[in-house]
């Protein structure tokens, strides 16, 4: 955790504050779960093999003998790895004491169930004035339909105790990602999609995703009713409800790895898929998040999505893709994901002869020697009728990107700035950090569990891209921001502390970090119920922008709007399209 101490210092206190040990750390959430005026801190947490467990990691050093042939030891390595227990951890939930320190509350407040959670979101769900915790599980430890990864609903007291809804929810044993609200019926209550992974132990094969109504508190399935094309999403990872035709009905577009980016309208209370309308074509990905804002100042919401990135071995277009066929070649029952991708021209296996002999025996018969398996193309390395039966994804883009809306439903697609293509971007976060009346983003990334072969994917330092109103952006340099997060940088969220705005960064087994901007001026503290405000600045020009329930990568910042001070109106407009102003001449957010 960092503490902004001003003129760009940063002081490190996560072991003050008591959070340095929140183990895997996957989506940090910040809200008031008390209702004592301060934001608390919830954690999700577990993995589905202990590699940090010490006897393991001291074992290993035993294959560093010159005894035994590296495939050998590769082989044993292996499988000491499948041996190795999951992480199974409760999550965690700290309680903000108002002088820079928190204290668990995990076990008090009702969070006590180990687990492997993902994903997180918190909201009223049913209206009574509390907030709500929505949990996602996920992973591939459990096989297929296992109780285990059952999603979690708490619900709140009110005293900021949770406990275990299991009334709450339907039958979801699907390995999930992530989790947003929005009421998308216009009916004065939050609804939820819930978006689906991975199939346990058979990628890159991905199980459905969910639309969840909300009845009175409590959530009926009713994605085959409303939204059937959601049972066949993909491999999702991130998710925004946002009306990005400004028709006032808020739509959903989904993202994931080797996913388009997929668009669905909201036709009065029904989801339809419209992505073949939207104007954008190649757009496959390995896409991770986005987050919305307009960037551009026309009174419609553009998009950031969080990408590979362009610094990595893999080079991908809609002509030259990345692709993955997936079949059970050597008839043992289990998938093999075989992956290929273009170098100069030719389409080549991305494997190593060595991995691929101890995924498919055939293919030492094939390729007697290195050279030959060099030399061989794709194609030249499966018989026709292997690939025939082949389930295939493909990538055509991996830039991170800036979506701009058009208008009526078509949008354009640009890359980010190149400081934004040196690694995955994973959280998103919006907001004029500047107060020049533009809309900036700020954006963590770097992957460390990336394959051996191409190495971890960690050359960022986290970044601010500066808006300049026209939808293009330059990136401020760190040592200019203060804000540096170099580590295995997941989510980010905002948040406020007085007349500071908080980013709050979670590292994937790696401690929080917190980093601190004194914007002065004035905020808007979005109602429950609202769903955009224009923002009307004194120049006569306005920008649009939407309160969200969940965005970036597993994370919900707070529906905080921070205002430039060049502001004098807004006119927010609520999910059932009531609008008000509000004159910020007599507006005290305090």
């Amino acid at each position: 955790m960092q503490w902004n101490r001003g003129d760009g210092h940063f002081s490190e206190i996560s072991f003050l504050s008591g959070v340095s040990s929140t183990d895997w750390s996957w989506s940090p959430l910040l809200a008031d779960y008390d209702n004592d005026g301060d934001k608390d801190l919830f954690v999700t947490n577990g993995f589905r093999r202990d590699l940090g467990d010490l006897d393991y990691i001291n074992y290993q050093q035993t294959f560093n003998s010159p005894i035994g042939s590296p495939e050998a030891k590769l082989a044993k390595k292996q499988e000491n790895v499948l041996q190795l227990e999951g992480v199974s951890i409760a999550d965690y939930l700290f309680e903000n004491q108002g002088d820079l320190t928190f204290i668990d509350q995990s076990e008090n407040w009702g969070i006590r169930q180990p687990g492997f959670s993902h994903g997180a979101a918190y909201a009223d769900l049913d209206n009574d004035g509390d907030l709500d915790l929505y949990v996602v599980s996920g992973g591939s430890s459990f096989p297929i339909d296992s109780h285990q990864d059952q999603d979690r609903f708490y619900r709140n007291d009110g005293s900021g105790t949770f406990v275990l809804d299991k009334s709450s929810l339907p039958k979801l044993v699907s390995s999930g990602s992530c989790v947003t609200a929005s009421d998308y019926d216009q009916d004065g209550d939050l609804d939820l999609f819930v978006g689906g992974r991975i199939v346990p132990a058979q990628y890159p094969l991905s199980l459905k995703s969910y639309l969840l109504e909300n009845r009175q508190g409590k959530f009926t399935n009713a994605t085959s009713d409303i939204a059937p094309e959601l049972t066949k999403t993909g491999l999702v990872t991130s998710a925004l409800w946002t009306d990005y035709d400004n028709d006032e009905w808020i739509d959903l577009i989904v993202v994931g790895e080797f996913m388009p980016i997929r668009f669905f309208h909201n036709q009065e209370g029904k989801l339809v898929e419209q992505t073949n309308d939207t104007g954008l074509t190649g757009t496959n990905g390995w896409w991770n998040s986005i987050a919305g804002g307009d960037f551009d100042r026309d009174g419609d919401t553009d998009y950031i999505v969080g990408n590979l990135g362009l610094n990595s071995p893999y080079d991908a277009s809609p002509e030259q893709p990345l692709c993955v066929y997936a079949s059970d070649y050597d008839k043992n029952g289990s998938i093999d994901p075989v992956m290929c991708y273009y170098v100069q021209g030719e389409n080549y296996l991305a494997h190593r002869r060595d991995d691929m002999i101890k995924q498919i025996n055939a293919m030492r018969g094939r390729f007697k020697t290195y050279r030959s398996y060099a030399e061989a193309t794709f194609e030249r390395s499966f018989l026709p009728e292997e690939l025939e039966s082949a389930y295939v994804v493909r990538s055509d883009r991996f830039a991170s990107s800036y979506l701009e809306n058009l208008g009526n439903g078509k949008f354009s697609i640009q890359s980010l700035p190149t400081e934004a293509q040196i690694a995955p971007i994973f959280g998103i976060a919006v907001q004029d950090y500047n107060q020049d009346g533009y809309l900036d983003v700020l954006c963590s990334g770097n992957f460390h569990a990336a394959e051996a072969a191409a190495g971890p994917r960690d050359a960022s330092l986290g970044g601010l891209l500066l808006g300049d109103g026209n939808g293009n952006f330059v990136s401020a340099s760190p040592n200019r921001t203060g804000f540096i997060a170099d580590g295995n940088a997941r989510g980010i969220v905002q948040l406020s502390s007085g007349d500071q705005m908080l980013m709050v960064v979670a590292n994937n087994n790696q401690p929080l970090e917190v980093f601190g901007f004194s914007l002065g001026g004035k905020m808007y503290q979005a109602k429950d119920k609202d769903a955009f405000t224009m923002v009307m600045l004194a120049d006569g020009t306005s920008y649009k922008d939407e309160f969200t329930y969940g965005s970036g990568y597993l994370s919900q910042s707070a529906r905080t709007l921070w205002l430039p001070p060049s502001t004098h109106e807004l006119r927010v407009t609520s999910y059932q399209s009531s609008s008000r102003e509000i004159s910020l001449e007599s507006y005290d957010h305090r």
